[in-house]
């Protein structure tokens, strides 16, 4: 999974807060980017949920979420 979400804001600083996490299936190394930074890597399983939350600044008028798979599969067990 490669996934770009693109918000129109004011330029400013953000307390942004992300869910990730699945109902039943447990997802390794989700990549979080936010204006094209990684901010952090995360680990979830089934049925449990990580929200974390980062402060970033935003300039261009747009705040930027990438979510990404990084580990290129996720097992299912």
């Amino acid at each position: 999974m490669d996934a770009t979400f693109v918000v129109d804001v004011l330029p400013g600083r953000y307390l942004v807060t992300v869910s990730l996490g699945d109902a039943t299936t447990r997802h390794d190394q989700m990549g979080v980017y936010l204006e094209g930074a990684l901010v952090g890597t995360y680990t979830v399983g089934g049925g449990d949920v990580a929200a974390p939350s980062f402060t970033v600044a935003v300039i261009d008028g747009q705040l930027t979420v990438r979510l990404v798979d990084l580990a290129a599969r996720t097992p299912t067990r």
